[in-house]
């Protein structure tokens, strides 16, 4: 049986539409899982027929890949406006800020969060955007950084290792066995050890 080719929009109208099926289904995943939505719900979310989301989209997958390159742009252009608009900013301002803001996104994005954990390692389409994902906040941060005129020795490698302690800290936070560490303490040997990396080689 012969494939049907996705409509590729052109005119304002359409492209609308697809963006709007895009943030639709991007809204509903965050709020309540991958797993847990349909086509139909998306195509009710987004106020169009289950046919107009088969128009532009293969399947409910194709539309995740979609919306997560739309919210990764998202999340890497606010957890860097302050450092962007303001390269003078105190260091520990910002990394606190940066701190406080993965740990909301992980609060009210949590299962999401998990879904996409475990699709990264069985499903390799969201393996590969989710890999290019986090080499274009590498490169973008590298370049921030670098016109704040940090040394660019072994920097991708920094902003690497920095960003792992991040992600880090937020999946143990997240987890109720832990509840018995010091956060407190936590969050100051871990933006600590960002700082060194980062700012005093």
């Amino acid at each position: 049986m012969e494939k049907k080719e996705l409509y590729t929009p052109k005119q304002k109208r359409s492209i609308e539409t697809k963006n709007k099926i895009i943030a639709a289904g991007g809204e509903l995943m965050l709020m309540k899982g991958y797993h847990n939505i349909t086509t139909d719900d998306i195509a009710k979310y987004a106020g169009v027929s289950t046919g107009i989301i088969y128009h532009y989209f293969k399947n409910k997958k194709d539309i995740l890949l979609c919306a997560l390159e739309q919210h990764a742009f998202q999340i890497t252009e606010e957890s860097m406006s302050e450092l962007i608009n303001n390269p003078k900013i105190d260091k520990d301002a910002y990394l606190n800020y940066v701190f406080d803001y993965f740990i909301k996104y992980h609060e009210e994005n949590w299962t999401i969060h998990e879904e996409l954990e475990v699709l990264y390692h069985m499903d390799e389409d969201v393996a590969k955007i989710l890999d290019k994902l986090w080499i274009e906040t590498n490169k973008t941060l590298f370049n921030i950084l670098k016109n704040m005129g940090l040394s660019s020795n072994n920097l991708h490698e920094r902003i690497t290792l920095s960003l792992n302690l991040i992600e880090d800290f937020c999946h143990t936070y997240m987890c109720d066995a832990y509840s018995y560490l010091d956060w407190e303490y936590m969050r100051k040997q871990t933006i600590d050890m960002i700082k060194h990396l980062l700012f005093e080689e």
